[in-house]
């Protein structure tokens, strides 16, 4: 099943969307016990005994 996600990622916040064909999901965290993130790497995961197909991928940053 194709799922939707969108990620938000704030100084001290991070908000997903996770939708699909029959639901959507809105997840928030917050990170006040860790320091602020500004840059860095982007990691996928999933259980390994899962196959996963990945694409349109984008990685989009706010114009300053």
């Amino acid at each position: 099943m194709k799922h939707d996600i969108t990620v938000i990622k704030r100084p001290r916040e991070l908000f997903m969307r996770i939708s699909n064909s029959k639901q959507v999901f809105y997840c928030h965290f917050e990170k006040r016990k860790f320091p602020v993130i500004k840059d860095g790497h982007i990691g996928l995961c999933h259980i390994y005994t899962r196959s996963a197909h990945y694409q349109n991928f984008k990685v989009s940053v706010p114009a300053k």
